[in-house]
């Protein structure tokens, strides 16, 4: 704090690509005196371009580079009639398999194979469990290690092990073992059936015959719907759901199980994926490979929330991002992310990227010895900045009832600064309300205000200074 009670608040704040607003917190011991306003003494407006240099010189300190950037991103998914399409998605029983063993392999093997392009994984598996192990902790150990109980012999992953198909084996949460092959009895008592949705699927049999079998019970089997079938539904977005059978399972298939049929369909037509993150760092994010494999990582997983093949890469011969879609025309997904994000990927600064919208090469990098001219022919072509604080105040301009707190001029050195012995405006900061938040103009040709649109990030920075 300065004599005469004035109090100085140094800033500088990043603005990304398409951003126009900045806050400043006025901490609240320098809300004490109640005449005291605040206002900018100094402001400077600078391109990104003097740090893009300072980038390619490797000047910038390790702290920088390293700090974390991240975005929101959400895929946004459209499915079309024929994603199940009738001849690759429907089963049919067949009197060869006679027993509830070989009646599970058939099924998992058709589903895998028959499921749609691009997805990751079968829309529907079958596995088993035995009741003493299903609470275990690691539930394919305890089945592992228990064995001879199932197959008269110790387990042999040769021989027992790797029953699910390929695709679904790295998934822990499913027993991927043999169905058991020692049945008795009393084994029967103690085996249960489960049935795995994957995300947005509804599994739909032509009648109760199969599911009473896999000793899912009466009150466990929806009732028909329309198409007068037992349809089981996964509502969720993002996981594998499944049914336990609550009775024990019938081992050997009757002779009315024959022509019993199951239909796939989406259970929903339209979702949200998950909130996801783009995360990378300030570093990383000025490498377009680097920024690729960065994002990439949480579009896969967003991805693989809804079952959906998604890639991202840098092509650096062409010098763009390139992102591999499902390859299915009966579904369309759009991402839905920042402006800064669609520019980073080429792309225009909206909000969503559309179904598999090509993204353009990136623009050729400057010649560091070039940045000073082109920082310089920004800010003359910008003009004039309008510093408007977004708050209602008494003090109002003529076009959006808010107050100016100062005017950026371009300077040879290719920044906009507040013009030198400039008396700018100040208001007054309540306790209950320590931000101040301004919006950055540009005047066009047309006298009016108009976004910053600058093509590049830039730093708002200076001294705000509160006076009483």
């Amino acid at each position: 704090m300065t004599m005469a009670g004035n109090v100085n608040i140094p800033f500088r704040k990043r603005l990304e690509i398409g951003e126009t607003q900045i806050s400043i917190n006025v901490p609240r011991k320098f809300l004490n005196h109640s005449d005291r306003t605040f206002g900018f003494q100094t402001i400077t407006l600078m391109p990104e371009y003097q740090s893009k240099q300072a980038f390619a010189y490797n000047m910038d300190p390790a702290s920088e580079l390293q700090t974390i950037v991240s975005h929101d991103v959400q895929l946004q998914v459209t499915y079309l009639d024929g994603f199940y399409n009738k001849d690759s998605t429907t089963w049919s029983h067949t009197p060869t398999t006679a027993t509830m063993g070989a009646l599970l392999k058939q099924l998992n093997q058709h589903f895998d194979a028959k499921k749609p392009p691009g997805s990751i994984w079968p829309p529907v598996v079958f596995d088993w469990v035995h009741l003493v192990y299903m609470t275990e902790d690691d539930l394919r150990k305890a089945h592992q290690n228990n064995a001879e109980e199932f197959y008269g012999v110790e387990y042999d992953e040769g021989l027992h092990g790797n029953a699910l198909p390929p695709s679904v084996n790295s998934l822990k949460s499913f027993n991927n073992m043999l169905f058991p092959t020692n049945i008795t009895g009393e084994m029967l008592e103690f085996i249960r059936i489960r049935m795995f949705l994957a995300a947005n699927v509804t599994v739909a049999f032509s009648n109760e015959v199969l599911p009473k079998l896999m000793g899912f019970t009466e009150s466990q089997i929806p009732a028909r719907n329309s198409k007068n079938q037992v349809a089981f539904a996964n509502t969720t977005s993002h996981k594998f759901d499944y049914f336990l059978g609550y009775d024990p399972i019938t081992n050997k298939i009757p002779t009315e199980a024959k022509g019993v049929k199951i239909h796939l369909y989406t259970t929903k037509n339209f979702l949200y994926s998950p909130l996801g993150t783009f995360k990378t760092t300030r570093g990383r994010e000025r490498v377009p490979e680097q920024l690729a494999e960065d994002y990439q990582k949480s579009l896969s997983t967003l991805g693989r929330f809804v079952n959906l093949f998604l890639n991202l890469e840098f092509v650096k011969a062409e010098r763009k991002f390139k992102i591999t879609y499902p390859s299915n025309n009966f579904v369309q997904i759009d991402i839905l992310t920042k402006p800064i994000v669609c520019r980073q990927l080429g792309h225009e600064p909206t909000e969503v990227i559309k179904h598999k919208a090509t993204l353009p090469p990136l623009p050729l990098d400057v010649d560091v010895k070039e940045i000073e001219q082109k920082a310089r022919a920004l800010v003359y072509d910008t003009g004039m900045v309008v510093v408007n604080l977004s708050q209602q105040v008494s003090q109002q301009n003529s076009y959006s009832g808010t107050a100016t707190m100062a005017i950026l001029e371009p300077f040879f050195d290719g920044v906009m600064r507040n013009p030198p012995r400039s008396e700018m405006p100040r208001v007054q900061v309540t306790y209950f309300d320590p931000v101040l938040t301004f919006d950055l103009f540009r005047i066009g040709d047309d006298d009016q205000p108009h976004p910053l649109d600058w093509k590049v990030g830039a730093f708002v920075q200076g001294l705000l200074v509160g006076k009483v």
